[in-house]
């Protein structure tokens, strides 16, 4: 992981608008108020619901706070589902570069 934009990384469960398909990509806070009907911050026992007709997708927001780069090479998840337990990376190698 790089940070030399003094970045800060909140972690949002997305609800996606019935009427999208498909994922989130890369974009900036407009994607979010465009695409989630609901987006709820991210915590420890948080329920990610993927049995219904909702489509919720796990979302990164980076806010950075001066010029720089930000570069992260996905994200550990944990996780558990019924008798399954893990954690896996997920994401993709994501850079970004701030300022002129």
């Amino acid at each position: 992981m790089e940070n030399t934009a003094d970045a800060t990384f909140a972690f949002f469960v997305c609800t996606v608008e019935p009427e999208r398909t498909g994922a989130l990509g890369v974009g900036g806070r407009d994607i979010l108020a465009d695409v989630c009907a609901d987006r709820t911050p991210l915590a420890d026992d948080t329920v990610l619901d993927t049995g219904s007709t909702l489509s919720q997708q796990l979302v990164l927001l980076v806010t950075a706070s001066r010029p720089g780069v930000v570069r992260t090479d996905g994200v550990d998840l944990t996780y558990s589902h019924g008798l399954q337990r893990g954690t896996q990376t997920i994401g993709t190698d994501l850079r970004i570069k701030t300022g002129p």
